[in-house]
């Protein structure tokens, strides 16, 4: 297995046998470059776009993190008046869980 900066190479045993690893890989963001006999055969890359978000959307209603939406949201919602948060705790908050990662 070679690591690249913006890709990792990988000859069809070593894809087999640490397949594990490398989806992990892909769902941080990298790519696989699959190699048969050293020439390149498939590329293993993320899923973008809303194929991506209904699947992330999919896997936090089964871990039951979030529940789909009932209905649209009210045509004033973004006019509607937000919540005061004068000593910064919800944007702390939003900080720490960022920082503890996926």
């Amino acid at each position: 297995m070679n690591t690249d900066a913006t890709y990792t190479t990988a000859a069809v045993a070593d894809f087999r046998a640490n397949l594990g690893a490398h989806l992990r890989s892909v769902r941080a963001g990298g790519e696989v470059l699959i190699l048969d006999r050293g020439r390149p055969v498939a590329r293993l890359v993320p899923v973008e776009g809303s194929e991506a978000r209904e699947g992330r959307m999919e896997e936090l209603i089964r871990a039951g993190q979030v529940r789909p939406p009932e209905g649209s949201l009210p045509r004033d919602f973004w006019d509607r008046p937000r919540l005061e948060d004068p000593e910064g705790r919800m944007v702390q908050a939003i900080l720490e869980e960022r920082a503890e990662g996926p």
